[in-house]
């Protein structure tokens, strides 16, 4: 739903329009980014580090300004929302080589356990 919002309004041209827009998307009102207190709309120093910390949404210019990818903010916090971390507990030696250490998808299934029916 919130992404058929951005068609007429991928890019913005100041944090305050930014924030309108982004308030009315169902992500921002959703328990699990509010449980992470990784956006706050209430705050204008605060949102606009929080766009400022999103690669490749904020663009600056001299000429024509400050430029904001509305598309790459809402990705962004999607995946604040659900992205799932590795756990710390992953049972892998730190100090030792493995074969899953280039790979996080890999490392995360390898310490999932095995479903037998």
């Amino acid at each position: 739903m919130d992404r058929s919002r951005l068609a007429s309004t991928r890019f913005v041209y100041s944090y305050e329009e930014a924030r309108e827009i982004a308030c009315t998307w169902d992500i921002i009102g959703s328990a699990p980014l509010k449980q992470r207190k990784a956006v706050d709309l209430e705050n204008m120093d605060r949102w606009a580090d929080f766009l400022r910390g999103i690669p490749k949404a904020v663009r600056v210019d001299e000429y024509s300004g400050i430029e904001i990818d509305m598309k790459a903010v809402l990705d962004h916090c999607y995946e604040l929302t659900f992205c799932i971390p590795l756990s710390p507990q992953g049972g892998f030696d730190s100090k030792s080589p493995s074969l899953f250490a280039k790979s996080p998808t890999r490392a995360r299934e390898a310490t999932m356990p095995v479903l037998h029916l």
